[in-house]
Parts: structure tokens; sequence; C-alpha cells
């Protein structure tokens, strides 16, 4: 988990250079982003199931998906198209700094869902709770205090972000659409519950839901930059 958390960190500063010295719009880079992850992952689980003399996964996809279609597709339109868009714009519009510090909110908002949803007890008498609730607290104070602190330049725009109207509207702009990111990916952790007990081999469903997001944002992308040159 920690090596993981150093890739978020280090592809959030890759892509905010991206968007900083090139032309590629956010919702662009999603589509990119999702097909490539499916060109990677497909081949791997057709291998890994022919190793393991499974059915082949072309004949999986019909019937499993016909099971597990609607919670996959709602999880793939929160998760992996939703809070992919959200992300990148608010990425676009703040910093990278931000972005990471926002990623720290999706420990509490998926405490205060999953609370609310009964799959997590709250008892204000319990120790265990109060660490939770105090936790969640700590957790999103912190990560809002580190969103609209603005320190010094890392790259190019934050400077002009810094010193101008238009500049802190777009700042504020990439910490909402943060929000709405985080949120995304809360909502998404929760629906991983009943999603995995339908579906219990998670590199399969990975591959499928890059997959079925590679589908939906390329539709979404085509209705609103429908300028090929995007």
């Amino acid at each position: 988990m920690v090596v993981t958390q150093c890739i978020y960190a280090a592809m959030a500063l890759w892509v905010k250079a991206v968007f900083t010295r090139g032309r590629m719009s956010p919702m662009v880079f999603v589509v990119y982003r999702q097909a490539v992850a499916t060109i990677v992952l497909i081949p791997i689980v057709i291998m890994k199931e022919d190793q393991g003399n499974h059915v082949s996964w072309s004949s999986r996809l019909l019937v499993d998906t016909l099971v597990v279609l609607t919670p996959i597709l709602c999880s793939v339109s929160d998760r992996a198209t939703g809070n992919q868009f959200m992300y990148y714009q608010g990425l676009n519009l703040g910093s990278s700094l931000m972005a990471m510090a926002m990623m720290n909110l999706i420990p509490g908002i998926s405490f205060v869902m999953a609370a609310s949803v009964g799959l997590e007890k709250v008892n204000v008498r319990k120790p265990r709770s109060l660490a939770k609730i105090f936790g969640t607290v700590i957790c999103i104070g912190g990560a809002m205090t580190m969103a609209f602190f603005k320190g010094p330049k890392l790259l190019s725009d934050i400077n002009i972000l810094l010193h101008s109207s238009a500049g802190i509207s777009r700042w504020v702009m990439g910490a909402l659409f943060l929000v709405g990111s985080s949120s995304c990916w809360s909502l998404w952790l929760i629906l991983q519950v009943p999603i995995c007990r339908l579906y219990v081999e998670p590199l399969t469903l990975s591959a499928r839901m890059c997959l079925l997001s590679t589908l939906q944002s390329t539709l979404l992308v085509s209705f609103l930059l429908p300028d090929p040159a995007a």
C-alpha cells in the first residue's frame, strides 16, 4: 500500500506537468488511460485463465456480465469514469499537492457512507467508534486545510493561480472537483461489497471494468469534445 501511494503521488506530479506544458484535455487523457489499462490487463487475464484450465475469457464474458452487469456498470460509472473525469479536471485546475491531499478525504467519506447504509456500526460509547469518528474529523479537516493552503509554486502555472481572481476561482473549482472525485471513489468502495460477493476474481473484474470504462468515456468524450483534434 505504501508503494501504491508513491505511485499515485508520482502520477499526480507527472500528469500535472503534462497538463501544464501540453494541450491534452483531461477527459481525453482518461480515455487513453483506461484504454491502455484494458490493453495491458486483458491478455494477462486470458493467459491466467488458460493456465488454470478455466472456460475462455470471451465465453465467460457473456455469461458473467449478465449476472453482474448492473452493479459493475454502476461501479464503472462511479469510479472508473466519473471519478477519473473529476480527478483529472481538478488536477488540471488545481495542483498535484491538492489532488494528493484530497485523497485523504476518501477514508472519512467512506466511513460516513458505510455507517449511513449499515455496513459500519457506530456506538459512541465504544472507544473503537470514537476513534473512527475522531479520525474522520482529523482526516477531512487536514485534507481541506492542505487543499486550500497556497504554498510556493511547484510547477509554472501555480504562480498564476495564486495572484489573480481567475486563478483563485480555478483553484476553488479544482478543489470542488477533487471533493466530488473523492466522494465517487468512496461510493465505489462501498459498491465493491456486493460486487465482490458476486464476482470473486479481482483481476478479471478490473479488466472488465477498464474495458467498460473505456467504452463509456469514449462515448462521453465524443459528445463533450466533438472536435477530432482534441
